[in-house]
């Protein structure tokens, strides 16, 4: 993703695009994360297809 001038990746776009959405308290806890954020954000990556994710997924676009 590409803004002014700077790219964001992984957990860093992530937390870029919940601030956009006003998610602040979200986009401010995977920034701080540091190390946490970044093996959740591959973690997803790796499993998006599972039915663990899948089920997380649908729950989250119910909130």
């Amino acid at each position: 993703m590409l803004t002014e001038s700077q790219t964001y990746s992984g957990a860093g776009a992530v937390s870029f695009l919940l601030n956009l959405r006003g998610n602040t308290k979200a986009s401010l806890f995977i920034k701080r994360s540091g190390p946490v954020g970044r093996f959740g954000y591959r973690w997803v990556a790796l499993h998006r297809n599972s039915v663990l994710v899948r089920a997380i997924t649908k729950i989250l676009e119910r909130l």
